[in-house]
């Protein structure tokens, strides 16, 4: 079975991150990349990574913002705006598609779960990347030459994508 994000990468020659990006800045034009990072719920990095290669196709455009000239805005380029309005009723279709089956009360507990575990795995990142004394203060690296490490997970297996049925999931 594809997957949605193969789909998109082979029709639109366009990866997830990068139609996040794009779709995010189609509904709020003139943002900075970090106000998109926040509300497309993703690493500055990937967000910086996705800008770049929007960029270099010509998709994206990066502006003074007229009120503050020391920030830097993107907006969509003729041909982000065309290859925006080309997706967007494909991607709105797919989801409709998805979730079709559930009742108003279940997408409600479904995006309650999605955002809990959204903020649990940002507390998990927050505490791998801290200083190794934080860590330790936490209760997550034991005494001595563990404390000097950072913390490394005993089980480096994805964590996304296997329920309960144990089957894969599409969350990939």
């Amino acid at each position: 079975m594809r997957s949605v994000a193969s789909v998109f990468e082979e029709r639109f020659g366009i990866s997830m991150p990068e139609w996040k990006v794009l779709a995010i800045i189609a509904s709020k034009p003139s943002l900075s990349a970090v106000s998109v990072a926040r509300l497309a719920q993703m690493d500055t990095v990937a967000v910086s990574r996705a800008v770049t290669k929007l960029m270099d196709r010509g998709l994206l455009l990066r502006d003074l913002d007229s009120e503050d000239r020391r920030r830097s805005v993107l907006n969509l380029s003729a041909e982000g705006a065309e290859l925006h309005d080309q997706i967007a009723p494909l991607a709105r279709q797919l989801e409709a598609n998805l979730l079709e089956d559930f009742s108003e009360e279940e997408l409600q507990l479904f995006e309650k779960a999605i955002r809990v575990l959204y903020a649990k795995s940002k507390d998990f990142a927050d505490a791998f990347n801290a200083p190794p004394r934080r860590l330790a203060a936490q209760g997550h690296v034991g005494p001595g030459r563990a404390a000097q490490d950072r913390y490394r997970p005993a089980h480096s297996a994805p964590l996304v994508g296997h329920f309960r049925n144990g089957s894969a999931g599409i969350l990939r």
